[in-house]
């Protein structure tokens, strides 16, 4: 599958992941608004479809393995539970500032009203973005995880692919076409990246981040 075809897979996977990430934000929400915090049942209910999303892009992965050992190392690499509950704890997080700035200076009889209304209003932007996450981080870290098998005995190198539409941010423009032999990083807004969505990178250079990466044999030492 070449990279194109792949990022069209990709929003596709993204479009189921909304659905999900859509649930799991209204248990918060409905919980935040309700009892002025997040439940333990709502975050255990979110974390659950926060799960499931990620599991879209490793699903995926998995399916177009070239071979078994690249199925066991996508699986081997999915950290899905993790994500999940970090993913959780920032949605609430997120929740929670929402909620301050909206009922700042707001008469007790508007709270409830006007948090409503601001949630509804963002909530699908927020959906779009965990899910971007959720797909994107799992493809990329899963595609990395089987490549790095390979790579041992073969001389592979990596380049960075961006969506290559208006909502890419500056510095991943800049970084198209980039290439490095796969054990290298990418250099990124100033920062060395193994992958888009790498968890050791700066939130600011991984945050709904729709880049890829296409990987190659080269037997050129350059």
């Amino acid at each position: 599958m070449d990279i194109k075809q792949e990022f069209k897979e990709r929003e596709k996977l993204e479009e189921e992941a909304i659905l999900l990430i859509l649930a799991a934000l209204l248990s918060i929400d409905k919980s935040l608004v309700s009892n002025g915090f997040a439940s333990s049942e709502s975050v255990d209910f979110a974390n659950q479809k926060l799960f499931e999303a990620r599991r879209l892009g490793f699903e995926f992965l998995e399916q177009n393995a070239v071979n078994q050992g690249a199925q066991n190392a996508i699986e081997a690499s999915d950290d899905s539970v993790l994500w999940a509950q970090t993913a959780s704890a920032r949605i609430v997080q997120t929740s929670q500032d929402i909620i301050a700035n909206a009922t700042r200076d707001i008469d007790i009889l508007e709270r409830e009203a006007v948090i409503n209304n601001v949630l509804n209003d963002r909530r699908a932007d927020r959906a779009e973005y965990y899910a971007i996450d959720a797909v994107n981080g799992a493809v990329e870290s899963g595609k990395n995880a089987a490549i790095a098998a390979l790579a041992i005995t073969q001389p592979i190198k990596k380049t960075w692919r961006n969506a290559g539409d208006s909502k890419v941010r500056k510095t991943h423009v800049a970084a198209q076409g980039q290439t490095v032999f796969f054990f290298e990083s990418f250099t990124v807004g100033g920062f060395a990246l193994k992958y888009p969505k790498d968890p050791n990178a700066p939130f600011s250079e991984t945050a709904n981040c729709r880049c890829g990466v296409e990987y190659s044999i080269s037997w050129s030492k350059r």
